[in-house]
């Protein structure tokens, strides 16, 4: 647990996550969305979080994709 939520490391935070009651929050670094900002158009976000909701299927292959990303930046 970082910062209260679940973290995920690897040598240091590689991202969090948090849910609500609509939503899941899926917290990579700033300049990780910024790499991905064309893909996350279709998802609401904040300058250090990408929500996911609770009524569709998750985005799995992108999570995947930011999750790597995020590991070969460490």
């Amino acid at each position: 647990l970082k910062w209260g939520v679940p973290a995920f490391t690897y040598r240091r935070v590689l991202f969090t996550i948090a849910a609500f009651k609509h939503h899941i929050n899926f917290y990579p670094t700033p300049t990780t969305l910024y790499h991905f900002n064309e893909e996350l158009k279709r998802f609401s976000t904040t300058k250090s979080a990408i929500q996911l909701p609770l009524t569709a299927p998750l985005p799995l292959d992108l999570i995947l994709e930011i999750v790597i990303h995020r590991y070969r930046d460490v």
